[in-house]
């Protein structure tokens, strides 16, 4: 299984985070590679269909980060359904802690923030979309319904009304600690991305 890890390269932050993403999941014997993602700040919030049901996601949306993230999820799921494949997306955030888990699963394996949040236009979802393997039916079924209902942030469009999700019961991914422990939104590209270059 091919594993891709986002980040944007005109950011030395987000190239350095994917780098040591890369080398920690060699280390376990992931096949990995870095996606070069969508930086955000060049897509206009009127560029894309936004679902206008939820007015907080909508707000999100607004933000060049949350934009670009989408954007890139985008991007993988429609390649997962192009080339009929199972592939692994990673953010340029995590760290690989073990090798990649052998779990059936029908649509989508959450490897990592299982923290479950109230219903949006997609339905319950878990935080942050930092690390899960996809299915080419869950990245169609993905793909249909933002067709068919607009955009939403990455992790929320997962949700369980479209998808089935399964959540990983071994430790193999983690947020990277130099990552997670400080304030967040102050060090996340997706929450501010104006303030990362």
């Amino acid at each position: 299984m091919k594993s891709y890890i986002i980040y944007l390269p005109n950011y030395a932050q987000s190239t350095s985070m994917a780098s040591r993403a890369l080398e920690s999941g060699q280390l376990y014997g992931w096949n990995a590679e870095l996606y070069a993602g969508v930086d955000g700040s060049l897509v206009q919030f009127d560029q894309l269909r936004i679902n206008q049901q939820d007015a907080k996601c909508r707000d999100m949306m607004r933000r060049p980060g949350v934009r670009g993230c989408f954007l890139s999820h985008w991007q993988l799921w429609n390649l997962c359904a192009d080339t009929d494949t199972v592939i692994g997306i990673f953010e340029h955030d995590i760290e690989f802690v073990a090798p990649q888990p052998w779990i059936d699963f029908e649509h989508v394996l959450k490897l990592e923030g299982f923290l479950k949040k109230k219903p949006r236009p997609a339905g319950e979802w878990y935080e942050g979309a930092r690390a899960y393997i996809i299915k080419p039916a869950g990245a169609r079924q993905l793909i249909d319904w933002v067709k068919r209902n607009g955009a939403l942030p990455a992790d929320v469009n997962i949700g369980l009304d479209v998808v089935s999700i399964q959540l990983c019961d071994t430790l193999c991914v983690k947020q990277h600690e130099l990552y997670g422990k400080t304030d967040k939104r102050a060090n996340s590209f997706t929450w501010n991305l104006e303030g990362m270059k």
